[in-house]
């Protein structure tokens, strides 16, 4: 265990660069920190994201720390910690955010299906909230043009790959998108009522 001295010597190490000393005083903070993140939920929030967080406001913590004040490194550095975690928070529930607690990340919703996959197209197998219910569906009535067209707009193939494998040339390609875009549009009309 760390005494007061100690532990503003480690202060000191850190704010010079020491990054052993900032593990030590993370490790050394760990149950307090584990605490915290056990009362929070951050929305696609790992453990790994949760110590992140921890190791960088106690790097901020320490520069901001004045022994000479008579205030200990542990209280100052708790409530730093938590009016982080608080201000995460407040931007997680601000209103022009409140979607984005609803998703998903892309790669937790992709699953391989074959018959799509042939057609160069991925199938979201999760559905949150309602958007994506019949993902296949909607894929199915897309002509050829259009299911190229889709994988141009997720980002899946450049115009040129597109032209390369299917000899869909750029303004077939645009007309094709304002035709996806519109059935999906419909789509998501019909699916969310």
């Amino acid at each position: 265990m760390l005494d007061f001295h100690q532990e503003n010597e480690l202060v000191l190490q850190v704010v010079a660069g020491s990054s052993d000393a900032l593990e030590r005083l993370v490790n050394k903070y760990r149950p307090l920190i584990h605490n915290i993140i056990n009362r929070y939920h951050l929305h696609l929030y790992d453990a790994d994201d949760w110590m992140q967080e921890a190791r960088l406001e106690c790097l901020l913590t320490c520069r901001k720390f004045d022994p000479s004040t008579g205030s200990k490194f542990g209280s100052f550095y708790k409530l730093r910690f938590q009016n982080h975690i608080h201000s995460k928070l407040r931007k997680q529930f601000a209103k022009k955010r409140q979607g984005d607690i609803y998703c998903t990340s892309w790669d937790k919703m992709t699953v391989e299906d074959q018959e799509l996959r042939q057609k160069g197209l991925v199938l979201l197998s999760r559905n949150p909230t309602v958007i994506l219910a019949d993902f296949r569906a909607f894929c199915a009535g897309l002509s050829p043009v259009e299911s190229q067209a889709l994988l141009y707009i997720m980002g899946q193939k450049t115009p040129a790959e597109i032209w390369e494998s299917h000899n869909i040339n750029l303004m077939s390609l645009k007309n094709a998108q304002q035709r996806v875009r519109q059935k999906f549009k419909r789509f998501l009309q019909e699916e969310t009522g």
